[in-house]
């Protein structure tokens, strides 16, 4: 049984991001209180994007006084000396995942081979909003170290016991700004999510290798959680993740009408993205997705539709 679920409020930054200055703190709260009802023993916890980006800055400010640091996440950690981008990508057919760059940059091995051409024979820093498990961070730091990089520290806002092993392993010391017990008796008892995936303006990034240059345009193709697989990524009960996953659609459409009441007009999936459903492949769904005009909601009904068939 869950003993702790946390939530990074970060929809509202997400929002920002894509050029949209829209309040949806009252739509995180209603978030929470869904998840609450169908969790009931376990502690809720909601920690605001203000909160955590100012005590990671903290302490990027104090290390980077001796080492440079390079940020995983410029939403959160805008200022460090490097940015490095990887996220876990996901194959909508087959549900693998695998590391990767997120839209716009470089594959890792290029990105790493730029970096090291500054920071070989030296000593570095890594910053992120959160880890889980650790894997993510576990291969990027085997990288930098075959580029002659040495990670020292790894800053992150919220973290796990089940990463300790990792960056014991690695011989890293870890800086943690929320540090949570993630397993007893073997069992997970914790769970961390960004709120962004909930509401369904984010998800599980989809990879776009060998897809059409229209799709490239697309700031991202992802996997809103409630068209995924919510009961694994979201541990939300079997026998209510239909009712969920609904509510938090609900959720998403609410924050499009407010967009688009606010300025009159559709919001694109050129501006926020493409959301698309567990089970297709990314092959198939260019046929439908090849035009960045397209209105968000026309993708996401499309995406609800093909999920209700599978």
């Amino acid at each position: 049984m869950l003993e702790t679920y946390v939530l990074t409020l970060d929809t509202q930054q997400s929002l920002k991001a894509a050029g949209f200055d829209t309040n949806v703190y009252d739509l995180e709260r209603e978030l929470m209180q869904i998840i609450k009802e169908v969790l009931p023993d376990t502690e809720i916890v909601g920690v605001t994007y203000g909160e955590l980006k100012n005590e990671l800055q903290k302490i990027v400010r104090e290390i980077r006084d001796t080492m440079p640091v390079i940020s995983l996440d410029p939403m959160y950690i805008p200022v460090a000396d490097e940015i490095i981008s990887i996220t876990r990508l996901i194959d909508p057919e087959t549900g693998i995942k695998k590391e990767g760059p997120r839209p716009y940059f470089p594959p890792l091995e290029e990105q790493v081979k730029e970096l090291s051409k500054k920071y070989k024979g030296k000593n570095i820093a890594l910053a992120d909003v959160g880890v889980f498990e650790g894997g993510s961070e576990k291969l990027l730091i085997s990288l930098l170290k075959d580029a002659g990089i040495s990670v020292d520290y790894v800053i992150n806002g919220v973290s796990t016991t089940s990463a300790d092993e990792i960056f014991k392993e690695l011989g890293v010391t870890e800086i943690p700004v929320y540090k949570f017990v993630s397993e007893k008796n073997d069992e997970f008892v914790f769970d961390w999510l960004e709120a962004a995936d909930l509401t369904g303006i984010d998800g599980r990034k989809v990879g776009r290798n060998g897809v059409p240059a229209e799709i490239k345009r697309i700031p991202q193709v992802y996997i809103p959680y409630a068209l995924g697989d919510i009961c694994k990524w979201a541990s939300i009960p079997q026998e209510c993740s239909e009712d969920v996953s609904n509510k938090f659609l609900n959720i998403t459409n609410k924050i499009v009408d407010r967009i688009e009441k606010n300025r009159g007009s559709p919001v694109t999936i050129g501006e926020l993205g493409l959301p698309v459903s567990m089970g297709n492949c990314i092959d198939e769904l260019t046929k439908y997705y090849v035009n960045p005009e397209m209105p968000f909601k026309d993708a996401l009904n499309l995406a609800i539709k093909k999920c209700s068939e599978k």
